[in-house]
């Protein structure tokens, strides 16, 4: 369960990393994403953690997760679920508008693995 303390230990991970100049527009960008979805309910399953520069968000039980990166070159974030063989599926650059939608439904998606 995502926990304040789950999303707080992201922020306080992505905040270190703005000690690499050339990692600071997508931080900021990730913690822009996260502060969009660190009180949403139906997030609450998920298990966030900070991968590279990268938010990985997992659901119990289910090897596959989501991964969100900010792409400096589009402006645009970059999401997809990724394999235990670190295969990426379904890849999509999302704008910001549009992102806490899609983490949304990629995280219902990871959930209905979790029936199968």
């Amino acid at each position: 369960m995502a926990m304040n303390a789950d999303w707080d230990n992201v922020v306080a991970r992505l905040h270190a990393l703005q000690a690499f100049p050339f990692l600071r527009t997508s931080v900021d960008a990730l913690l822009r994403l996260v502060d969009g979805l660190r009180n949403i309910s139906s997030l609450e399953a998920v298990e966030p953690t900070v991968s590279l520069a990268s938010i990985a968000l997992r659901v119990q039980d289910v090897k596959r997760y989501v991964s969100v990166t900010w792409l400096d070159e589009t402006q645009k974030y970059e999401i997809a679920f990724v394999d235990p063989s670190l295969e990426f599926l379904k890849e999509q650059r999302i704008p910001q508008a549009d992102i806490v939608a899609t983490v949304i439904d990629y995280v219902e998606q990871l959930k209905g693995l979790v029936l199968h």
